[in-house]
């Protein structure tokens, strides 16, 4: 959305949160005691690095419970050493 729909980070995130549930007629919600606790936690040092790592390790939590937990984990192999030849080098010298 940031990049598709022209969007600054906030603004697209406030498409996805506060916009819907407007457009739905429920009150708007904060992250704090008391409201309801439904939340996605994406992890970042700021909203640009959330965004960017969206498909990343994300927390989803429903009625105030963790419902759902992703991670993602890279492994790197080695490339296997070049085969190495049996049969013997011949010499260019008497053919």
């Amino acid at each position: 959305m940031v990049t598709a729909g022209h969007l600054s980070p906030a603004a697209a995130v406030a498409s996805v949160t506060a916009a819907p549930r407007s457009a739905l007629g429920l009150p708007g919600v904060a992250v704090e005691p008391g409201a309801p606790a439904d939340l996605v936690a994406l992890r970042g040092e700021d909203l640009i690095a959330a965004l960017g790592a969206a498909d990343q390790d994300r927390l989803v939590w429903r009625a105030g419970r963790l419902v759902a937990r992703t991670t993602v984990s890279r492994t790197l192999h080695a490339p296997a050493p070049p085969e190495i030849s049996a049969q013997p080098e011949r010499s260019l010298e008497g053919s």
